[in-house]
């Protein structure tokens, strides 16, 4: 519905950087797995510990720098308070905005009235009014991770012909879709990205690959 098109909106940061690191390292996982030709059973305990670790590692990091993030919009909310050339700072930000001077000027001069109120407009102008918690953040970064790293683990687990080549199109598809997610975020071309989110996803594969494939040759 649509309160959760907006909670995907406004988490999509996290969802697709925890979605994308968490299907690239549970496939290496698997793709060097793979390469020592080990049974899948032992999938399935690297895949899970990997995957349940990992989520949590990168959830927490995200709630810290979440939280690291809070606390330096606070000490530049204090220093914008403090500011003697308030109303004027408060208009350039306005118009680095993309408000034109004059539409600057006026609401400048009306929120100026209100100093705190005024001094959280202007953090939320440079944070680009960032509606998420650090809380939220780590969840759906959490959520994110479980959900698109579990795609490449279920699909080599539960797929009995070439196991690991469907786990290669469906990681391939993912990391196609989670690119195109992250082009909107940094306002490149949607098909470049998905390709060159899918290439680091390759390129991380082959070099688990090789490597299981050269320790299970030269193992005793």
């Amino acid at each position: 519905g649509t309160m959760i098109g907006s909670l995907v909106r406004d988490h999509l940061r996290s969802i697709v950087y925890g979605g994308t690191d968490g299907i690239i390292s549970i496939f290496a996982i698997i793709a060097g797995v793979s390469g020592a030709s080990l049974d899948v059973s032992v999938v399935v305990i690297l895949g899970l510990a990997t995957l349940l670790a990992d989520a949590l590692s990168m959830s927490v990091s995200d709630y810290l720098s979440s939280k690291a993030e809070d606390s330096l919009n606070e000490i530049e909310k204090i220093k914008i308070l403090k500011d003697n050339n308030f109303e004027e700072t408060l208009i350039e930000r306005c118009i680095s905005s993309g408000y034109s001077p004059e539409d600057a000027t006026t609401l400048a001069t009306i929120i100026s009235k209100q100093r705190d109120v005024a001094a959280d407009f202007m953090v939320a102008v440079t944070q680009n009014d960032d509606k998420t918690t650090p809380l939220s953040s780590s969840v759906a970064t959490f959520i994110a991770f479980i959900f698109f790293g579990g795609i490449p683990l279920c699909a080599n687990v539960l797929t009995t012909y070439s196991s690991f080549l469907t786990a290669c199109i469906f990681t391939a598809l993912t990391l196609f879709v989670l690119g195109v997610l992250q082009a909107k975020i940094l306002h490149k071309s949607p098909l470049k990205m998905g390709f060159d989110v899918v290439c680091i996803g390759t390129s991380a594969t082959i070099v688990a690959y090789t490597i299981g494939y050269l320790m299970s040759e030269h193992s005793v």
